[in-house]
């Protein structure tokens, strides 16, 4: 594979969503478009390796577990290994899960939760 080769038309879409600080409960559901044109393979990968390596050292891999690391030592991982797919937060799934659903499927839906958190 040439990893120099520039992608033409390639826009992947996320949904996420946006509070306008940590404690706030207002939240916007939002879709990021991103559209890599013009980047080669290798750009997009090494970006990808970035947020990978990220959610590595801010979970249960990396300062959770940092009392059992070697400096300078190697970590060796499968991107297609369970639990290295992209996270989606709670609230924004959550969101998702809703808007797939009828009004009246909602009101069941959210009576479902609420009845399981009064236990």
């Amino acid at each position: 594979m040439d990893l120099t080769q520039k992608l033409e038309g390639i826009k992947l879409v996320k949904a996420t969503s946006v509070k306008p600080y940590k404690e706030a409960t207002e939240s916007k559901t939002l879709y990021i478009e991103m559209d890599y044109s013009e980047l080669s393979v290798s750009d997009i990968l090494t970006k990808a390796l970035k947020s990978d390596v990220i959610d590595w050292q801010n979970g249960s891999g990396g300062r959770k577990n940092y009392k059992n690391l070697v400096n300078g030592g190697t970590i060796k991982m499968k991107a297609s290994a369970p639990g290295s797919a992209p996270q989606v937060d709670p609230e924004t799934a959550m969101i998702l899960k809703l808007q797939a659903m009828s009004p009246e499927e909602q009101v069941k839906y959210l009576a479902e939760l609420a009845s399981k958190v009064k236990k």
